[in-house]
Formats: C-alpha cells, sequence, structure tokens
C-alpha cells in the first residue's frame, strides 16, 4: 500500500529565491484594518459612555 501522499504534511522546499512563492506573508494591510476597527469599537463605546454620562 505505501505511505499516504497528503500534500498538507509535505513542507515545502525551500529555494530562497526572491519571487519563488515561498515567502513568508506578512499581512500588514489586515493588521491595520483590526487595530482600525478595535479604535473604531473603542472609540464608540467611549462616545456612548460620556454621552450617557452627562445626561445622569
Amino acid at each position: 500500500m505505501g505511505e499516504p501522499t497528503d500534500e498538507t504534511t509535505t513542507p515545502a522546499p525551500a529555494t530562497g529565491s526572491a519571487g519563488s512563492g515561498d515567502e513568508e506573508i506578512h499581512p500588514r494591510g489586515t493588521f491595520f484594518l483590526m487595530v482600525l476597527f478595535l479604535m473604531v469599537i473603542a472609540a464608540m463605546w467611549l462616545w456612548m459612555y460620556v454621552l450617557l454620562w452627562q445626561r445622569g
């Protein structure tokens, strides 16, 4: 029978050449959007807190 040939368990060969597609991905845009989203949520909570605090 042999061993299973599952593509997910075999590591990709590390060539080290630029443009080969094996580079590590750096999700800078995704991280920036996540931080921006969290800041907007925090600002909305703060705004509602101040609004309700002023009303007494």
